[in-house]
């Protein structure tokens, strides 16, 4: 709303009435945010999800299953590996993870939420890969074919 009210008496007294009813409307949303906040300090509303805790168990069995190809990826992911001697056996391990401009480590992969049992978070993904605009198109479609010229590589 702009500073400037109707020169006419009648027309400014509605203004001004529309003004008022606004803030009226904005000062009881901030009041019903603040009590809901101070609940939350004094415990009485609901509390905040408490962040998941993630072992070194958890990061090493998912750089495991990214390693072995267990675990469900977008189109064109890079999953770069080391092999490692566990005893009598070697396994690989994943070390990171490279998916069109954006990278993550199994970890971050995990801290971040990417990954959901063996199952890649696309809305998740999607949101991210928005932050980059010149490559939504291109690495946002999970399932569908997409049109590629012919002079780019296919992934």
């Amino acid at each position: 709303m702009s500073g400037f009210l109707p020169a006419s008496p009648a027309a400014r007294r509605r203004e001004e009435a529309v003004r008022a009813e606004f803030r009226r409307e904005v000062l009881d949303r901030i009041e019903g945010k603040l009590d809901t906040l101070v609940g939350m300090m004094k415990g009485g509303a609901k509390a905040l999800p408490q962040p998941t805790i993630i072992t070194e168990a958890d990061v090493d069995d998912l750089a495991i299953d990214l390693a072995d190809g267990a675990v469900i990826l977008p189109r064109g992911a890079v999953v770069s590996k080391v092999t490692q001697l566990f005893g009598d056996e070697c396994r690989h391990l994943a070390t990171q993870v490279t998916v069109g401009l954006l990278q993550w480590t199994p970890r971050q992969l995990l801290e971040q939420g990417l990954v959901k049992g063996n199952r890649w978070d696309w809305s998740l993904y999607q949101r991210l890969v928005s932050a980059v605009p010149e490559r939504v198109d291109r690495w946002t479609r999970p399932h569908e074919a997409a049109e590629v010229p012919a002079d780019e590589p296919r992934f």
